[in-house]
């Protein structure tokens, strides 16, 4: 039955049966096939469909109103009763793309001294797809830019508030920035907004989606571009190119990671030692000796 919600949740959410099968991993046909049986199941009828689309009756709407709370009680009981056995298997962990570039590999390394973990498996995504992932059970935890999301099913410890930097390449006019979509900039609200609206007036402001590409375009001088402390230093951005901002800009980093697994005991350690990493601060993580 847990399939079978998350299948119509998914149609919900991303709103077409192929969208909602990439999300799940399955066939579309696989996500009608989940619903048909959630249809034989309510007894009514869940889709009302209008040419190639299909859209959630009111019946639908309120399955799914009283359905996804009980959903996510018990994917968070079937999580926990896993994670309290995961000492004894690897550690499935997510960095941001720019965090694994940077001061990520770290933190790793300063969590498997803290704690007596086995080992861990790596995988990098944007910050936005980690989180997701991490709510459908990819993820032990994950490391990206974000905020408390008090309101959410997940935990977070802010781990420092990590510089944005903007660089400017004499004679280019082109600046690039993370797009908008991304966590490192949702948070930052009117204040980035205000950057990139200073910035169009000068530059033809154009959005990427990897902070690694943007260092290595205002490294090699073909761009200038908004990066993140920590890949500045990785990449050893030239500092002539550095420019003042008048206000400046942090993105706040966190770890997450589902209630199940934070109140597991390894979960418990690892949040543990984040509050303790986190103390330590940004100039610790991105301390150019460090790279």
């Amino acid at each position: 039955m847990i399939d079978e919600i998350q299948a119509l949740s998914a149609l919900k959410k991303y709103g077409t049966l192929a969208l909602a099968g990439v999300h799940l991993r399955v066939e579309a046909s696989t996500v009608w096939k989940r619903i048909q049986n959630l249809e034989r199941s309510y007894g009514k009828s869940l889709l009302e469909k209008k040419g190639r689309n299909a859209y959630l009756t009111p019946e639908a709407e309120t399955l799914l109103r009283a359905a996804e709370p009980h959903v996510d009680a018990l994917r968070e009981a079937l999580d926990g009763h896993e994670n309290h056995e995961s000492q004894s298997r690897p550690l499935r962990v997510g960095l941001s793309e720019s965090i694994a570039l940077s001061w990520g590999p770290k933190l790793l390394k300063n969590l498997t001294e803290a704690i007596p973990f086995s080992s861990f498996d790596l995988s990098t995504h944007r910050g936005s797809l980690l989180v997701e992932k991490l709510r459908h059970g990819d993820f032990d935890f994950v490391v990206c830019a974000g905020t408390s999301m008090s309101k959410s099913t997940l935990i977070g410890e802010k781990l420092f508030n990590e510089e944005l930097l903007l660089y400017e390449v004499p004679e280019q006019k082109k600046v690039y920035c993370i797009e908008e979509s991304a966590l490192s900039f949702e948070w930052l609200k009117e204040d980035a907004k205000t950057l990139l609206s200073s910035l169009q007036k000068k530059y033809a402001l154009t959005p990427l989606q990897s902070y690694g590409a943007i260092a290595s375009l205002i490294s090699s001088g073909v761009a200038g571009g908004i990066v993140p402390l920590g890949i500045a230093l990785r990449f050893k951005l030239p500092e002539k190119y550095l420019s003042r901002l008048q206000k400046k800009l942090y993105r706040p980093i966190y770890l997450y990671s589902k209630k199940g697994f934070y109140t597991s005991k390894v979960g418990n350690n690892i949040f543990d030692a984040c509050k303790k990493i986190s103390k330590k601060g940004a100039a610790y993580f991105n301390n150019p000796s460090s790279y």
